[in-house]
């Protein structure tokens, strides 16, 4: 048997990805929603990072099925997180500042990108595959303590709590604003 069929083709891997991709794009006015009438990003953003961690260090266990299984909660956790770290811009910038530190914040998001697989090239060589996602994980942890440890929210509510009332507001709306735009000649050549 060989490397394709033991681990899975590119197009598993596609499938997957496009899978993790389907959930957040119908998960993701729902996630908006919560964390804006909760009025903070933090609490939210750790849930998905603990996920993704935990997730990414379980990576290679359970052979290929559960492997995709866990990569999908894995990624999906990650996507997600996106959605509440971008939103957390406004709490480390002001208006005047928000394009160069929202620039800066991609910059070096890339240039760990490149340097993190260069890590994990010689980390599979060496200690394998498995060890290379415990690794992963690990650093992920690390880097993601001092959004936590420094980034200082508006208390704009004594506690957080959320109302599912407001998730469905926040998909009405999306659906509302996907509607509208075939009503905007510019914005319908966009889409189609």
């Amino acid at each position: 048997m060989g490397p394709r069929q033991r681990r899975g083709g590119v197009e598993t891997w596609g499938y997957a990805n496009s899978l993790t991709m389907a959930l957040v794009l119908i998960s993701a006015p729902i996630l908006g929603a919560l964390s804006d009438q909760a009025g903070r990003r933090l609490p939210f953003l750790m849930v998905c990072t603990v996920a993704c961690v935990l997730c990414t260090a379980a990576l290679g266990l359970g052979g290929l099925w559960g492997t995709l299984a866990v990569f999908v909660v894995a990624n999906y956790f990650f996507q997600a997180s996106l959605i509440v770290y971008d939103a957390t811009l406004p709490a480390v910038s002001t208006k005047r500042t928000r394009g160069v530190v929202g620039g800066f914040g991609i910059g070096v998001g890339y240039l760990g990108s490149f340097i993190a697989v260069l890590i994990a090239l010689f980390l599979v060589d060496t200690i394998g595959e498995v060890g290379a996602f415990r690794v992963t994980a690990l650093v992920f942890a690390i880097l993601a303590v001092p959004i936590f440890l420094f980034v200082k929210e508006p208390q704009v509510r004594a506690k957080l709590s959320v109302d599912f009332g407001a998730a469905r507001c926040g998909t009405l709306a999306v659906a509302a604003t996907s509607v509208g735009l075939y009503a905007r000649h510019g914005m319908r050549r966009t889409v189609e």
